[in-house]
């Protein structure tokens, strides 16, 4: 039943070309995610503020949005402006 070790040449072949493309790929991940880190470190503390201060924004945001949705009709006639284009403050900050 013992069959002997016969080793198969094609398929070293090609599961060795597999592992290479793979390893070169992977290295290549790595490589770029380094430079990229490089790249943005001096910026990271800036960028996680930001993130911070768009999560804590985004209700207002919300709140803005809503106001701005709403007609301001006027008696004589139609919507004349919306809530940002009267308090033009707020569309600065934005």
């Amino acid at each position: 039943m013992n069959m002997p070790l016969n080793p198969d040449r094609e398929f070293e072949r090609r599961f060795a070309s597999r592992l290479m493309d793979v390893l070169i790929r992977a290295g290549l991940i790595v490589a770029l995610t380094a430079l990229c880190y490089r790249v943005f470190s001096p910026f990271l503390t800036l960028m996680v503020w930001a993130l911070i201060l768009a999560v804590a924004m985004y209700p207002l945001h919300l709140a803005l949005g809503d106001i701005d949705a709403q007609p301001y009709a006027q008696p004589d006639g139609p919507a004349r402006g919306s809530f940002l284009a009267k308090f033009g403050a707020a569309r600065r900050l934005a």
